[in-house]
């Protein structure tokens, strides 16, 4: 959909261009929309040294490689809009991905909070990046995300809006490199619907514990066959995200009946406790709420189990030496020795 997108059919300048002048690249496919009296706009060459306005053309481009293609350095002073525009395009239906790489020579004054202008603009429709730090001395990737209901014809579209400072002592930013990404409705649901798949999956190997009626709701939206429309996709991507997400949810009940199960176990034999007394450690759940009433039963139980060991439960062969002890309860200064 974009004619060179990364300006190697511009005609680089070969000296420095001064601040405040404007370049013009119609005849590649690229169009100044500005207005503004205090932008500069140039392509220039990596590694050529030419300068924008103070600001000298990077030597490489994003991937630290240094190369002989060509960027676009524009900047903007006194609260200027500076947008760069392509020829007309016509946009299928669909969702799109816009990314530029951007570089800012130095420092951060003058579009440290500047507003970027990069995006895809129509007669009537905007759709830009929401806003962008302009970080000095590195390379970063802008991106935005829009979805076209219809066929839209536009312009792609490069820039940003200044703040309002002065234009000529203004740092330049360079761009490369803008790349567009594009998915039909049916393709972006189906991305979508096996993203839900995986996560799914990834959820009953996450939390193995929960075997009832949710992994059962599970089992049955992953058994489903393959929708074949936008809406079918949809519908079951929702399906299978609700699913899955009750299962997680169900995960810490589940957890904890196993937890009490696991202690039944290591419990063992208890000497002299009523063996009668001793709970299964293989009680399982049908749903969430079960496995809490079940958990809570659980705990109850073992505690009996542990506890019945005591007089009170007159297990056979328990004996009481409590007498053994002398003024057990202190009630008298006797059997007992400050040492």
């Amino acid at each position: 959909f974009l004619a060179n997108p990364g300006f190697e059919s511009c005609t680089a300048e070969t000296s420095d261009v001064a601040a405040m002048t404007k370049k013009d690249y119609s005849s590649a496919g690229w169009t100044n929309a500005s207005t503004g009296s205090y932008t500069t706009i140039a392509v220039t060459a990596y590694g050529g040294g030419v300068k924008v306005g103070n600001s000298t053309t990077p030597s490489t481009k994003k991937d630290g490689t240094t190369v002989s293609g060509n960027t676009l350095g524009i900047i903007a002073g006194w609260g200027d809009n500076v947008t760069i525009q392509s020829n007309d395009v016509t946009l299928p239906a669909g969702v799109y991905t816009f990314t530029v790489d951007h570089y800012l020579t130095s420092s951060t004054e003058n579009y440290g909070s500047a507003s970027s202008r990069f995006g895809f603009v129509t007669s009537s429709s905007s759709y830009l990046v929401s806003s962008t730090t302009f970080t000095a001395s590195t390379w970063t990737t802008e991106t935005v995300t829009f979805t076209l209901t219809e066929s839209t014809t536009g312009k792609i579209q490069i820039g940003l809006t200044g703040l309002n400072k002065s234009g000529s002592g203004s740092p330049a930013i360079f761009y490369d490199d803008i790349t567009i990404t594009y998915k039909s409705f049916l393709a972006g649901a189906k991305e979508a619907w096996e993203e839900a798949v995986a996560a799914a999956e990834q959820a009953k190997t996450d939390y193995p514990n929960v075997t009832g009626e949710e992994l059962t709701a599970l089992n049955e939206e992953l058994a489903k066959s393959e929708p074949t429309t936008v809406d079918g996709y949809n519908e079951a991507t929702d399906a299978l995200t609700d699913a899955t997400d009750a299962l997680v949810a169900a995960a810490t009940s589940y957890n904890a009946l196993v937890t009490v199960n696991g202690l039944i176990t290591a419990a063992g034999t208890l000497e002299y406790a009523d063996a009668d007394k001793k709970p299964s450690a293989g009680v399982t759940a049908t749903s969430a709420s079960d496995a809490t009433t079940k958990a809570a039963s659980q705990y109850t139980a073992l505690r009996a189990y542990y506890e019945s060991h005591a007089m009170a439960e007159g297990v056979s062969g328990a004996e009481d030496y409590t007498s053994a002890v002398s003024a057990a309860n202190a009630d008298t200064n006797t059997g007992w020795t400050n040492g």
